[in-house]
């Protein structure tokens, strides 16, 4: 799922941020050379195809813990800020998934009442005319008992 590969992607950047750290501060010379293709390229390796006069070695710049420190809080106020915006967006998306799924209930108690209420209404309209049928049953006996077959005494 996403939320996995949010963290996922938040660690491979935090993992890469301390394994360069050391990597770069370690190394003794920085060369620098151009391709075939006059590409300027560094490496802390010499390349083993260029001719020797065509490397230069890049001028050392001293390490700066104060930088690297900052560097570091940096790169972690950023994993924070993503690891918080996916937990925003998570939310978010619960909030609506909870409104959908109430506004479904509400639909559903609606068609329910409908329903129920076509049916009293279907109940009423059979009892009225079981009732009607009563009567004029109730009419034509008292009509062929000689009664008056007009109204109820």
């Amino acid at each position: 799922m996403r939320p996995q590969n949010g963290w996922r992607a938040a660690a491979l950047l935090l993992a890469a941020v301390l394994i360069a750290s050391p990597a770069a501060a370690e190394s003794d010379q920085i060369y620098q050379w151009r391709d075939e293709n006059g590409v300027l390229r560094f490496s802390d390796r010499p390349p083993e195809e260029v001719p020797e006069g065509n490397i230069e070695t890049a001028p050392e710049i001293p390490y700066d813990a104060e930088k690297d420190r900052k560097r570091q809080a940096r790169t972690q106020e950023e994993i924070e800020d993503y690891i918080e915006k996916g937990e925003m967006r998570r939310a978010r998306q619960q909030e609506m998934q909870r409104r959908e799924k109430q506004r479904q209930q509400r639909e559903q108690q609606r068609l329910e009442a409908q329903r129920q209420a076509e049916e009293a209404q279907r109940q009423a309209e059979m009892e009225a005319k079981k009732n009607r049928k009563s009567w004029a049953k109730r009419q034509r006996v008292r009509s062929s008992e000689g009664g008056s077959g007009g109204s109820d005494p």
